[in-house]
């Protein structure tokens, strides 16, 4: 199966290994990977190992419009209005009154109108998108305009931020829309699924990404040294287990000729006890 992956950038962002991850994951499974980014990535930026390891069967031209490309997506749009105008009619219906989602729209339009026709030249049968933002909007008109599933992975900030600027108005028409739906945590699941009607909501389901927590063991505790109690002398243990509460070595055969002496667990001098 010929997959293309919608990515926020390729060469792939240093700080998402779990996009690389996963179409290296889809590649060794006997899949071909087309990836289509939004830009274009640092190529001198820090590379994880297994970025290495990621043989796509075709990449497509990373700028967000060019020339060809927007040339492309006038052609697109005329050969294929009713599907077109359609598909952007109810994204930019959902988005509402957020001009900040209008314009998001209208910047990844002629790059995935283009796409349409790219994918289905290079024989694409699915379209997913990592993030449920803008590379999700693009993988959306790609995929209703070519007729082609589509689906996306959403994280966090891309479905919980409230502000304007930021928050994903086309939300809703997406998940109505795409074939599957993947969230990271049982928490961004149930939150999703709550936008859907009973009968949908199995379509959007788990698959956590980042550090296989069971790789990891917590180390064993250090072993545990108990500190020695210093042996007694006999006679000093002899009063100690008397009840004084210091104890001392007991009085021996000189101690009458000492001027003084101490008392076991007094802690001050007495008078040497008078010669009989």
């Amino acid at each position: 199966m010929r997959i293309a992956y919608v990515i926020p950038a390729y060469p792939p962002v240093a700080s998402q290994p779990f996009v690389v991850n996963e179409m290296v994951a889809v590649q060794e499974a006997g899949h071909e990977v087309v990836v289509l980014s939004l830009y274009r990535g640092t190529p001198d930026g820090p590379r994880h190992g297994t970025f290495e390891r990621f043989r796509p069967a075709a990449v497509l031209p990373p700028a967000l419009c060019d020339a060809r490309t927007a040339l492309l997506s006038l052609w697109v749009l005329l050969r294929h209005p009713w599907r077109s105008l359609r598909t952007l009619a109810g994204l930019h219906v959902a988005a509402g009154s957020n001009p900040w989602s209008h314009l998001r729209l209208l910047a990844v339009t002629p790059k995935a109108l283009a796409a349409s026709w790219r994918l289905r030249r290079l024989g694409v049968q699915h379209i997913h998108a990592h993030f449920a933002n803008q590379t999700a909007d693009c993988a959306a008109i790609a995929g209703s305009v070519a007729g082609l599933p589509f689906s996306f992975t959403a994280h966090a900030y891309d479905i919980y931020l409230t502000t304007p600027r930021y928050r994903n108005d086309t939300l809703g028409w997406k998940l109505a829309h795409a074939a599957r739906v993947l969230a990271v945590s049982d928490y961004a699941r149930d939150l999703l699924r709550g936008g859907l009607p009973d009968a949908l909501r199995e379509r959007v389901s788990t698959v956590r990404v980042g550090i296989p927590t069971g790789l990891f063991r917590p180390a064993p505790p250090p072993p545990v040294v108990r500190p020695r109690t210093p042996a007694l002398p006999p006679r000093a243990a002899r009063a100690f287990a008397r009840g004084h509460r210091t104890p001392c070595a007991a009085p021996d055969s000189t101690a009458a000729s000492r001027p003084a002496r101490t008392r076991c667990g007094a802690g001050r001098p007495t008078p040497a006890a008078s010669r009989s």
